[in-house]
């Protein structure tokens, strides 16, 4: 479905075809929020990989990556995954050798100690789904149309003060719970993470 037809699907749920109660950017914005819910319990992992100098202490985070779930460091010295931590570092910056660790940090990838030499930085994660904008625009997500335009919903009739939210929260949850089952068989993963990373 388009986002116009969305929009319209969530003006049926919520009894409001006349935009007298939501407008068509109050529910847009829903229906990109109901996305990124979608996106972070998914199971769809993308890789993205950065070259470092020597000497880097840190990179920033791929814009499109919602969610890091993997990283790992390949040089000529060596070849392996590395831990993923979140806060600041404790170690100082002039500490050297092939990094053991990435921390996330306010839209960084902070390395762990800073590599003496050259490398690849590659991080695994979910992919943050594009926000729909223009009405002809479609959900980045496969199969998601009934669960966002619930998600949506829901929402609406929250801000509205509706007692039919409940009702709606759990149809989200319901949809939601499907296209989690159906994710799931379009991207298996393994169930146990490896220090290996599954890529190599």
């Amino acid at each position: 479905m388009t986002l116009g037809e969305l929009i319209s699907a969530v003006r049926d749920e919520v009894r409001d075809p006349s935009a007298l109660r939501f407008s068509d950017a109050t529910i847009t914005r829903y229906l990109n929020d109901g996305l990124l819910e979608l996106a972070r319990v998914s199971r769809c992992i993308n890789v993205w990989q950065s070259s470092v100098a020597a000497g880097t202490t840190s990179v920033a985070m791929p814009p499109d990556l919602l969610f890091l779930r993997m990283a790992a460091w390949e040089s000529q010295v060596s070849k392996h995954g590395l831990d993923i931590k979140y806060g600041m570092p404790r170690t100082q910056p002039n500490e050297t050798g092939e990094p053991e660790a990435v921390w996330v940090v306010s839209g960084q990838i902070v390395l762990e100690p800073v590599p003496s030499s050259s490398g690849t930085l590659y991080l695994a994660g979910v992919p943050r789904p594009a926000k729909m904008v223009n009405t002809t625009d479609t959900p980045a997500l496969e199969d998601a149309d009934s669960a966002i335009i619930a998600y949506a919903a829901m929402r609406c009739l929250l801000a509205d003060g509706d007692p039919m939210a409940g009702a709606q929260k759990q149809a989200w949850q319901e949809l939601r719970d499907a296209w989690l089952v159906a994710d799931a068989q379009r991207n298996p993963m393994q169930t146990v993470l490896e220090r290996r990373p599954w890529w190599w």
